[in-house]
């Protein structure tokens, strides 16, 4: 045992070393071609910390050996964000995984490694329920979705999770402290490790939902006439999988609209002629996507856009099957390919995908390892970042190569991207 290695063995009661743990915990949902694979690193250990003190003695043994540290939650997206790009130390957050409810000021007070459907469970006892989530909230954690950023269930009306979180308690080399959260949110630890976090609550109420076969074009004047919470278009593509493999009756593109039933719009359904049997149906099933990968062999490629360029995105990926989850502003489309592809026809086809959603004002919906050098156009300050991150990281040792791009990889894909038409 080397230096380090007991150094571990010391401050932590729960660590790996074991070479099996240590691959198992260098994977995500993601499948890169070989090509890129040869320059992913193994963790060199894997450490599951019990409360906010012990994460900060990881970090301060990380800086003392230069050795990268890499926050790990459920990993149940496909970005890198979580491989250890470079190897070093495996931060698993799944022990710090208590909460509570401020009933009065309507504030979740999580742990990062909270899972969020078991704190939805929680507060629906109490009257209460999270304004949004991910579709992947029955495994997804508290800090890897305000890590990563985005949109879910709840958008259309409450906004992003950044818009959702009140502050992040944040672990840096220079101690434990409650941060604003704009800094933190969507930047996959690199400026940060997120222990805690406050998330804005809203009362409960039942959810009503409604199934409507329509158009894209209609689905967007639909979405925003109604006061719906929630809004997911379906298309046929994705509709035929859904039902080979969950046996729902329905064809055709489809929209559903779902509402707190005190909003509930009766009469704007008897006018479309909604379905609310199938609305139920699909509403029950909006953790599929998360699925689908293990069930179809699928897995997703998402994109967000402005709403009005929406249609025009549309038209060039017809025959594949995707979903949009629509926000205030701008909209998400998760596209499905089919890994039995070849892996590199699936990151041509991913790449051709942000492509073209760039031409319609568009973006990668988050950078990653893959995409890190597109990090500027996810976020309009990102020089700001750059800079803090300079700041409070001086070795890069946070996460490294994920949102700020490092070495081989993004050039790589930054290539294929251009000589792609």
């Amino acid at each position: 045992m080397n230096q380090f290695q007991l150094e571990i063995s010391k401050k932590f009661k729960r660590f790996d070393f074991h070479p099996i743990q240590r691959k198992l915990y260098s994977y995500d949902l993601s499948e890169p071609p070989k090509l890129l694979k040869k320059f992913l690193g193994v963790a060199d250990v894997v450490i599951q910390p019990e409360g906010k003190e012990e994460v900060y003695e990881a970090l301060k043994i990380a800086k003392k050996y230069r050795m990268p540290v890499i926050p790990r939650g459920a990993a149940t997206s496909a970005y890198g964000g979580v491989l250890p790009y470079k190897g070093g130390m495996v931060v698993d957050f799944t022990r710090l995984n208590n909460f509570e409810i401020d009933e009065d000021k309507k504030l979740l007070i999580s742990e990062a490694g909270v899972v969020w459907w078991d704190v939805q469970k929680e507060l629906v006892k109490k009257g209460l329920s999270l304004r949004v989530y991910p579709t992947s909230a029955p495994s997804s954690t508290v800090g890897g979705w305000i890590g990563q950023g985005g949109y879910g269930v709840g958008s259309l009306k409450y906004g992003s999770i950044a818009e959702n979180v009140d502050w992040v308690e944040v672990v840096d080399f220079r101690g434990i402290n409650v941060k604003e959260p704009s800094k933190f949110v969507g930047l996959e630890g690199t400026t940060g490790f997120i222990v805690s976090a406050a998330i804005k609550l809203k009362d409960y109420d039942d959810d009503v939902a409604f199934a409507f076969n329509t158009s894209i074009e209609d689905s967007i004047k639909l979405v925003f006439e109604s006061k719906a919470h929630t809004a997911f278009f379906y298309n046929k593509e994705y509709i035929e999988i859904l039902k080979e493999v969950r046996g729902i009756d329905i064809e055709g593109n489809t929209l559903l609209l779902t509402f707190e039933s005190k909003l509930a719009e009766k009469d704007l359904n008897e006018k479309l002629n909604g379905d609310e049997l199938i609305g139920e149906k699909l509403w029950q099933d909006r953790f599929y996507p998360l699925r689908i990968r293990k069930i179809s062999n699928l897995i997703c490629v998402e994109v967000i856009l402005p709403i009005e360029k929406l249609p025009n995105l549309i038209k060039k990926i017809e025959g594949y099957p995707f979903i949009v989850v629509f926000s205030k502003n701008n909209a998400v489309v998760l596209m499905l390919l089919t890994i039995k592809d070849l892996k590199y026809s699936i990151w041509l086809k991913t790449v051709k995908l942000i492509k073209l959603a760039e031409r319609f004002n568009g973006r990668i919906y988050s950078p990653g390892l893959w995409f890190s050098y597109k990090s500027d156009k996810v976020f309009p300050n990102f020089e700001m970042l750059k800079n803090y991150k300079k700041d409070v990281d001086e070795y890069n040792l946070l996460n490294p190569g994920k949102i700020f791009p490092l070495g081989v990889i993004p050039k790589l894909v930054k290539i294929v991207e251009m000589v792609m038409k």
